[in-house]
């Protein structure tokens, strides 16, 4: 069939056929000579040297004389019809190479075509996320061509992005009803599809580091629930650290109430001022957790008045010094051991004396401040004077 083709397209083919037809039976035969050697396969070369020596040998004898006025008619006849005859061979050859290779070679190149549009498609339906499509289109593809290696694979790769985005779909679902281990199964699964799938493996560390804080957040609750509020702090804000959102209702409660628990016992325990200063600290905390909560407020003002009169206290300005102290032990005559009254009389006594009541003398009785009169007075000068 190859050895047809190429026989077809030879020029000496077409200059054989070209003697032939004028009846230059010489140099046909020439040609045809040649391409028998060259296509020694090919019958029509045979058919057309055949036929062209014979002519050659008829054309010979009338050249000689040898044959009668009635013989050269029929000779003459034969040979339109032998060119007849050869010329529909010809055009016979030529339909049945038409059919035989262009025929099937159109449509080969059509189904070319078609398929490779076809790949375009499922390619363009892969790319946009529509899964299903190019399934049903890599099929078609395979239908005719079931061979064809890059269908299959294109097949399996969109079965297996189908079944992740159905798995995605239901882990989103159970990380929105809370079901951590749900969706952390799913994830794995289409983990091990396709590792970049969408943002998966960012949903998995989340399940991670949630799974690490409820971890965290259970020892937390242990700890306050043994009134360890020093150590039920840390936990909680540790938490907060990682992640501010988690739980962030229930830790702010439980932290409001280690913070101002923390501070009230404080209080409750301090003999000096830096530890007054550390409960102060604590309701401080509590109230950035709950700033309008109106016991922490009361608790943190009480310290911070108490903490103005210890600082008049230590520059003598005690009229100061009275009137933050005096307040402190008006609400809370407890405070700071009960040694609030005693912290205003040891350096307030000589201040009072010749006040007016209703003014700081009445505070500094109230107190308990001794106070002198004149006669107190010359017998403290007296006892200098001794």
């Amino acid at each position: 069939m190859e050895a047809t083709l190429h026989m077809e397209n030879d020029p000496l083919y077409e200059q054989g056929l070209k003697y032939f037809g004028q009846g230059k039976w010489t140099e046909a035969i020439a040609c045809f000579t040649q391409l028998q050697a060259n296509y020694p396969d090919d019958a029509r070369v045979s058919q057309f040297l055949e036929t062209a020596k014979l002519r050659a040998a008829m054309g010979t004898g009338l050249q000689r004389g040898a044959r009668t006025e009635a013989r050269s008619r029929w000779l003459r006849v034969l040979s339109r019809l032998g060119i007849l005859l050869v010329l529909a061979a010809i055009a016979g050859a030529v339909y049945l190479a038409y059919q035989t290779y262009a025929v099937p070679a159109q449509v080969a190149a059509a189904r070319l075509e078609r398929l490779e549009g076809l790949r375009q498609t499922a390619q363009t339906q892969m790319a946009s996320g529509q899964y299903a499509q190019a399934i049903l289109t890599f099929q078609t593809i395979l239908e005719e061509a079931p061979g064809d290696a890059l269908a299959s694979a294109g097949l399996e790769q969109a079965q297996k992005l189908e079944r992740a985005g159905a798995l995605y779909a239901q882990a989103t679902a159970a990380l929105d009803a809370g079901d951590n281990a749900g969706a952390m199964r799913l994830l794995q699964e289409i983990n091990a599809i396709d590792p970049s799938y969408r943002d998966v493996a960012g949903l998995i560390a989340r399940i991670k580091a949630t799974e690490s804080l409820t971890e965290a957040y259970e020892q937390a609750l242990k700890t306050y629930e043994s009134n360890d509020w020093e150590g039920a702090a840390q936990a909680f804000e540790a938490i907060r650290t990682v992640d501010s959102s988690f739980r962030s209702g229930e830790i702010g409660g439980y932290l409001f109430t280690a913070y101002l628990e923390l501070g009230n016992r404080q209080i409750a325990e301090a003999d000096t001022i830096a530890a007054v200063e550390v409960g102060d600290g604590y309701f401080q905390k509590a109230l950035s957790v709950r700033p309008l909560d109106e016991q922490a407020d009361t608790a943190r003002r009480t310290a911070e008045t108490f903490l103005a009169g210890a600082e008049a206290y230590q520059a003598k300005g005690w009229d100061t010094v009275i009137g933050k102290l005096s307040v402190v032990h008006e609400t809370q005559p407890a405070y700071y051991g009960g040694k609030v009254a005693e912290s205003i009389s040891k350096n307030t006594s000589y201040l009072v004396v010749g006040e007016a009541p209703g003014s700081k003398l009445e505070k500094a009785k109230a107190l308990g401040v001794p106070t002198l009169d004149e006669a107190g007075l010359r017998k403290l000068a007296s006892r200098g004077r001794g």
